[in-house]
């Protein structure tokens, strides 16, 4: 060997020291984002045959694709009817949740009536939610997403819809509520990063969790609410409670401490409530013995402005409105009527029994953003949008 060779800078300039294929391997690796580390785990098992979500682990029905947002994966699927979606997102402690979130039917519109003067036409459905349960309680907030919650699961059992893009996740953290609760009613603070308020029926408990901070407040009533809802006319919540006599209450918004009796009800039972987010307006749906009655009271002195009973409300579930008209979810007679906001006066219904994208089955609760109404159709596990027009 000549001494040129053993020069050990003629050595380095002339035969630099390359690396590796494993430690190449590593060093590439550390250059992928998390998310795309998740995708590449993703696309690993998306041969198998079933698209479900087990462990943590997601298996999709190919043909699949891949869209990397930022630190949130979304897999679409296309095989089978309509486009199931799957979200990968990084819990606050940076560990990946998979889920199957929609299984959207977009094909055609279907068939509505007129009531009161609009038209309501059934014109989308989200199902597969990401939960093995049906939705029990629904409501929008005023930039466009919608809460849903659901009866019995594990932990979490709240999600948060973005209709635009057809994407649920988890609205709250796990161990939000007790896997035992059932939820009777659901409502938000205005936004979707504001707080969200769940009554729980079996729990005897209201619950606030907030989003920006992921603080959970529990309140120490022992009632078995039945529904909640938020005002911002007056910064309190409202919250119906199954029983007798004064059964609407309202607390603070922040501690869920106890404020003041709003109504009583004397031998009726209350089934839901709503605020009117312009009045202030309380809606109340309520049962007696002689059936359903509805009734809408002034926030402030708890009179009524309107009353009466329901003979065409089979089993009603669930009560919201808009600038128009109350809506009144019926599980009985798988319809939601319609009332005139100002009046009370009866309008009609839309929805029939089944399982097309127009009909409903055992609709459990109802909420408004502008012209969309957005029905929990129970029975058949799924969220319908009606449009009204």
């Amino acid at each position: 060997m000549s001494p040129r060779a053993l020069d050990p800078l003629y050595r380095a300039r002339e035969f630099p020291r390359m690396p590796s294929p494993r430690r190449q391997s590593r060093t590439q690796e550390q250059r992928l984002s998390r998310a795309e580390r998740q995708i590449r785990a993703v696309a690993s098992v998306a041969t198998q045959p079933d698209a479900q979500s087990v462990a943590g682990t997601v298996y999709l029905l190919p043909p699949a694709t891949l869209d990397d947002i930022g630190n949130t994966i979304v897999i679409h699927s296309a095989a089978g009817p309509g486009t199931q979606t799957y979200i990968g997102v990084l819990d606050p402690f940076g560990v990946p949740q998979w889920l199957l979130i929609s299984s959207n039917d977009t094909s055609g519109s279907g068939s509505g009536g007129t009531i009161g003067g609009a038209t309501f036409t059934a014109d989308h459905q989200w199902t597969s939610l990401g939960v093995a349960a049906a939705p029990r309680a629904i409501a929008t907030t005023s930039d466009g997403y919608v809460f849903i919650g659901f009866d019995n699961v594990t932990a979490p059992s709240v999600y948060k819809l973005n209709p635009s893009t057809g994407l649920a996740s988890f609205a709250a953290g796990a161990g939000f509520l007790p896997t035992t609760t059932t939820v009777r009613g659901i409502s938000s603070r205005t936004t979707n990063t504001g707080d969200i308020y769940v009554a729980g029926r079996t729990a005897k408990k209201l619950y606030r969790w907030n989003s920006g901070t992921s603080a959970t407040v529990t309140s120490a009533d022992t009632h078995a609410f039945v529904g909640v809802s938020n005002n911002d006319v007056d910064s309190l919540l409202y919250a119906a409670f199954a029983g007798t006599g004064s059964s609407i209450n309202r607390y603070n918004r922040n501690t869920l401490n106890f404020s003041s009796s709003m109504s009583t009800f004397g031998s009726a039972t209350p089934v839901d409530l709503f605020v009117d987010p312009v009045s202030g307006n309380i809606l109340s749906l309520f049962s007696d013995v002689g059936g359903f009655g509805m009734t809408r009271h002034n926030h402030t002195s708890g009179s009524g402005v309107w009353s009466g009973s329901r003979p065409e409300i089979v089993s009603g579930s669930g009560v919201t409105c808009d600038s128009t008209f109350v809506y009144v979810a019926d599980a009985g007679a798988n319809k939601v009527h319609v009332y005139l906001l100002s009046t009370g006066v009866y309008q009609g219904a839309f929805g029939s029994s089944g399982s097309a994208l127009d009909q409903l089955s055992a609709p459990q609760d109802v909420a408004v953003d502008g012209n969309n109404i957005y029905v929990a159709d129970y029975g058949n596990s799924r969220i319908v949008r009606w449009v009204k027009s």
